[in-house]
């Protein structure tokens, strides 16, 4: 039975060289996730796919390789084999991204319905890269609509930001601010649960399993609409003292 893919990673193995930037490829495999998460795209009979780029001087192409059978386990492992690995975080992104798409089309065995969401996420990251953040949480009502937006990032290879963006219908106004930082994207994610907009006010509510881990973290931000639309401090429109929770987002020594 088919699964809505659960992961991408991407590993690289380069001989003699620690200086990769091995979390800008993490990075791009987590867009790659969230996105095709989003356009509900399936994997056959598994959920997860695990990259691993080695640099192999005798190849001039990238070559993906499954090594894995059809019927091991809930992932599948590709070896792909490149000419170079770079070393700078420009263009390892790049790479990344045409392996990830190479074993997606292998995956894909041709299916058009599969090929089209490729081509949608493949067409997203052209045109946001880095900066793209991607949608996580929505929320519409009369007047406003909401979006919770994740954008891999920063240092930690499963690190970024989450953005709020508010849409003022009656305008066409839509405004977007970071909420917080994080290094582990996991963490992050497990907090948001549900949203709950009117005209006034938008409760962003954790999830249980956040609530249950940490108790002594708050569980719900209120977040006053008409002053985040209206470009006031962030003392004015965030209703909730968020300190404790961004340095728990901060703390790279999480378990994962």
């Amino acid at each position: 039975m088919s699964q809505i893919v659960r992961d991408i990673a991407v590993y690289c193995n380069k001989p003699m060289d620690n200086l990769v930037p091995r979390s800008r490829a993490s990075q791009a495999a987590l867009r790659w996730t969230y996105l095709l998460r989003n356009e509900k795209y399936c994997l056959p009979n598994y959920a997860e796919l695990r990259i691993l780029m080695i640099e192999n001087q005798s190849v001039t192409a990238v070559e993906p390789e499954l090594q894995s059978s059809p019927a091991i386990g809930f992932w599948r492992d590709f070896y792909v084999f490149v000419p170079h690995i770079p070393s700078n975080t420009d263009d390892l992104p790049v790479l990344a991204n045409e392996c990830i798409w190479r074993c997606l089309l292998i995956v894909s065995q041709g299916d058009p319905d599969a090929l089209r969401k490729i081509a949608s996420v493949m067409a997203a990251i052209d045109s946001g890269e880095e900066c793209l953040a991607i949608p996580r949480k929505t929320i519409s009502r009369k007047s406003f609509s909401a979006e919770l937006l994740i954008r891999p990032c920063g240092d930690y290879p499963t690190g970024g930001e989450i953005l709020l963006s508010i849409l003022d219908k009656a305008t066409g106004q839509k405004t977007t601010k970071k909420l917080f930082s994080y290094c582990h994207d996991g963490d992050a994610c497990s907090y948001f649960g549900s949203l709950s907009l009117n005209d006034h006010a938008l409760k962003v509510i954790a999830r249980s399993t956040f609530k249950n881990q940490y108790p002594g973290l708050p569980s719900e931000i209120y977040i006053s609409v008409p002053h985040f639309c209206g470009g006031q401090s962030e003392r004015e429109w965030l209703l909730t003292d968020l300190t404790e929770l961004r340095r728990q987002f901060l703390d790279h020594d999480l378990p994962w």
